[in-house]
């Protein structure tokens, strides 16, 4: 890029030396002259060039300059910390949403663990009473008889009646027999006892402010202070529980206690409504343990081949064998069990009237007035056993509290 001022600055100088009319000292002074002039204008425009660079660089100093860098600067630094603090959360929420979902399978392999641990419990609790219970009714009823043929009639009256549900070896029928030292020659009395003062009158409930209540809400108190609450509830529960009331209903089983004691018995047959009915390879182990080997009383409930899976436990009451089987064809009027026991199993309603066609012929519903249930009696001719009387009375309590809640 070209001076203008240099150029004519060279011009001006080229005119004075050429000019002829000029001596040489005019000439050399203005010669001075121009140059001094012109490294004044440089000299003052080399000044305003560094003035000017001053100027830009003072602005960038003052006070609010520094300021609004600082602020920038903070705000950089406050944005990548931010950014860091955010995503050290999101590291930290995943974690623990990690720890959480490990910390609830733990949780639910603990829960699951103990709820086969109380079940196994319960059941084998249930298998030690029932045995203890069977071994001193045939002490009782054995002692009431001389000859081994009239000994032998008990016992398959016991096993007809449901008393004996899982009975005793042969070796310990033995031992008990010969622990017997032979008694009164009278016929056995009837199941269920004497009579008592209470007739139970089987029309229909006429005030049905308690038995319309019974249903799962009540179940499900029973369940907690039974100790079943750690058995899943079997998802068809609703339906067998309804039926059940609305027989109690039909058949006059109207006071909360009566209600409590029905249905208390009726989760423990059925493990607190988890069941109702045991399986075929369940039917054989049952067999296998407790009647293989023993003609006499496996040929009375199981006559032929294939009865065992057949006429396995079925029910809210747990039927088994044959002779039960016949006494409910009959009792309901449905012959057709015998060829289908596995109605047991799928008809609720005819379940429910299966209990209380074996409670009517066990005469339980006549030990059970209104507010003063003969609870151990019932349980001894219903689950063999009063080792869980303290447990079911618990659960009536539970649902007599329930049942007049609302009252």
């Amino acid at each position: 890029m070209t001076d203008p001022d240099g150029s004519v600055l060279s011009q001006r100088l080229e005119a004075i030396a050429r000019d002829t009319g000029l001596t040489d000292g005019v000439k050399k002074e203005l010669i001075a002259a121009l140059s001094a002039q012109a490294e004044a204008k440089a000299g003052r425009e080399a000044e305003q060039t560094r003035f000017a660079a001053q100027h830009r660089r003072g602005r960038w100093s003052t006070p609010l300059a520094v300021a609004l860098t600082g602020l920038i600067t903070l705000s950089g630094n406050f944005a990548f910390y931010y950014w860091r603090a955010d995503q050290a959360a999101v590291h930290q929420s995943a974690q623990a949403d990690q720890d959480a979902a490990n910390a609830r399978q733990i949780a639910q392999a603990n829960a699951e663990a103990e709820r086969r641990l109380q079940r196994d419990k319960f059941e084998a609790e249930q298998n030690q009473a029932a045995l203890s219970f069977q071994y001193e009714v045939i002490k009782s009823e054995l002692a009431k008889r001389e000859s081994p043929e009239a000994r032998a009639n008990a016992l398959r009256f016991l096993v007809r009646v449901g008393i004996l549900g899982e009975p005793l070896i042969l070796s310990e029928i033995d031992t008990i027999i010969a622990e017997v030292q032979g008694g009164d020659a009278d016929a056995l009395p009837p199941v269920g006892g004497a009579g008592t003062e209470y007739s139970h009158d089987y029309s229909p409930c006429k005030d049905t402010r308690f038995i319309d209540r019974a249903g799962p809400m009540m179940v499900d108190r029973m369940r907690k202070v039974g100790g079943l609450d750690g058995i899943a509830i079997s998802p068809d529960a609703p339906a067998w529980i309804a039926a059940l009331r609305d027989v109690l209903a039909d058949n006059g089983v109207c006071a909360p206690d009566q209600i409590g004691m029905v249905f208390a018995i009726a989760a423990i047959e059925t493990s607190g409504f988890s069941r109702f009915e045991v399986t075929a390879e369940q039917a054989r182990d049952i067999f296998e343990r407790f009647y293989e080997g023993r003609e006499g009383l496996a040929s009375e409930l199981y006559p032929e081949d294939g009865a065992v899976e057949k006429f396995r436990n079925r029910g809210l009451n747990m039927v088994f064998g044959r002779p039960n089987y016949e006494f409910l064809a009959t009792a309901l009027q449905r012959p057709e069990l015998l060829d289908d026991p596995d109605l047991l199993a799928r008809d609720p309603e005819l379940s429910a009237r299966a209990v209380v066609a074996t409670y009517r012929r066990l005469g339980l519903f006549s030990r059970c007035p209104p507010g003063n249930c003969d609870v151990d009696h019932i349980l001894r001719r219903t689950l063999g056993t009063t080792a869980m009387s303290g447990r079911v009375q618990d659960m009536i309590a539970a649902a007599t509290r329930y049942l007049e809640e609302a009252q």
